[in-house]
Order: structure tokens, then sequence, then C-alpha cells
């Protein structure tokens, strides 16, 4: 069974990115272009497409199940026939609240998000606001100063990172979005900067390259990265003997803060 990533002892914010449910680097159609590029639209979509979600794993009985297939189809029919924002925005919002209306025959109600907790999620920004704009935002925020101090490359070179994974840049999956990082030399660099970290190792699991840090008084924790060409994924943390898979959207997201914060002293107290 899969061990649920958690990471501790770290304080961060996190700034808002809105996903959508389909990969908006092929968005095709009119309507699917609107929704990317458009931040109240991309949340609706979010929401919609969790609270669909939540309602197929809920025992609302196969009736019922059926039936939100069956409307769900239909409901994308007519979100498709929108011409303005404005349009989808009112089809999102009561396809939103009418979809968790199904009543659940045991166990708990699942957890669903309603049209108005969306917007106001969104605090104070503009509607007209693109998904990249955001993202942009959320990049920036999220990575170091792009510099790697001289007296560290031979820290570096100690360490005997395999060619390929030296070569490579990190990519992240922040809040669904995936962010060109940075490379492995610089941020292992910027560690050997982190007061904090006592001891920094290579570590490798097969196929799987990585880095371990120690922090006095506490155990060491790894990273592992799977490489693709010159780009390094996260793989895996690692605890003691305990390698957990970082799968879920959840645990990049979490796993890609957590790879930030070790290159700054204050975000990992």
């Amino acid at each position: 069974m899969r061990v649920i990533l958690v990471v501790l002892g770290l304080c961060w914010v996190i700034p808002p990115v809105y996903a959508v449910s389909f990969d908006c680097t092929k968005a095709a159609s009119t309507v699917e272009k609107k929704i990317c590029s458009d931040s109240l639209l991309g949340k609706l979509d979010d929401a919609l497409s969790a609270n669909f979600q939540t309602m197929l794993a809920a025992n609302i009985g196969s009736g019922a199940k059926k039936d939100l297939k069956a409307t769900q189809k239909k409901w994308l029919q007519e979100r498709n026939r929108c011409q303005s924002n404005q349009c989808l925005a009112d089809s999102y919002k009561k396809r939103i609240d009418e979809i968790c209306d199904y009543p659940v025959i045991s166990g708990v109600y699942p957890d669903c998000h309603s049209a108005e907790e969306v917007v106001v999620d969104l605090g104070g920004l503009n509607q007209n606001e693109s998904v990249s704009q955001v993202g942009k935002a959320a990049t920036a925020s999220i990575e170091s100063p792009k510099k790697l101090v001289a007296n560290n490359l031979e820290k570096v070179k100690q360490l005997k990172l395999s060619e390929k994974f030296s070569n490579s840049v990190i990519y992240v999956n922040y809040l669904g979005q995936w962010v060109d990082y940075m490379p492995v030399l610089q941020w292992v660099g910027l560690l050997f900067d982190n007061k904090k970290i006592e001891s920094i190792q290579s570590i490798s699991a097969g196929s799987y390259p990585g880095i371990s840090i120690k922090r006095p008084g506490r155990p060491a924790i790894g990273v592992l990265f799977r490489i693709e060409g010159k780009e390094a994924y996260i793989y895996a943390l690692v605890t003691g003997d305990e390698v957990h898979l970082v799968e879920t959207a959840a645990d990049h997201s979490q796993m890609a803060i957590f790879v930030k914060s070790l290159t700054s002293a204050d975000a990992m107290d």
C-alpha cells in the first residue's frame, strides 16, 4: 500500500494557481481555450471535476451513478454551445451546485464545493487574468535566486553525482502545473548555502538518483528523481529505509514546496 506523503516542519505560503480538468497545452476548441485563459473558469472547471469524481466515489447507488454520467455528458454538450465567458461561468456554477444533490445511501456525505465558495476563494483576482499569468507568478514565487556560489562547486563535485543527473533540470508539478524549477547542480549548490543543513549525500535506488540531507537532531531525508533526457522529475521521498512514491497531485505540490524549502533556512523553520 502506498504510504501517504506528509512533509512536516515547514512553513510556506501557497500562491493561487488555477488548473483545469484537461491539458491546456492541448486545448483545441474555442470553449477550451476560453477556460484556459480565464482564472475563474479554470477554477470552476476544477471544482466541477472534483465534485463529479467525489460523487462517483460515494455510495449513491448504481442508478444514480449512471444518471450522473449521463447528465454530465449532456451538460458538456450544452457548455460547448456557450459563446461567451459569462455563459460558461453561469453554466459551470449551476452544474457545480446540482452535481452534489444526489442522496447518499450510506457512509459520510462527500465534501462538495459550492459555486459560491469557488468565487470567494478567488479573492481579488481579476476574472480576466489568464492561467498562464497566474502560473508565471507562482513560478516566480518558488524560484530560488539563480546563482551557484563558486566555493560550493568543489563540494558539489565531491558528491559524485552521475553525469546524467548533474546535467538535468528539475521540473516540479506545482498545484497542477509543471514548472521548470532550476538546474540540478544549481539546486544542490544552494543546499550547501543552507546553514540548517548539517550534511548532504548522494543517494540512489535502482535507476533513480537523488540527494539526502541531514539536519541536527532530525533523521536524514532524501529526494529521488526520475530522469527523462535532461529533465529530472521528483520520484519519491526517502525517510530511513522507506521509499514513499510521489504519485498524486497533492504529493507533487507538497514536494515542489519541500524541494524549494531546502534552499532557504527561513523556510525550514
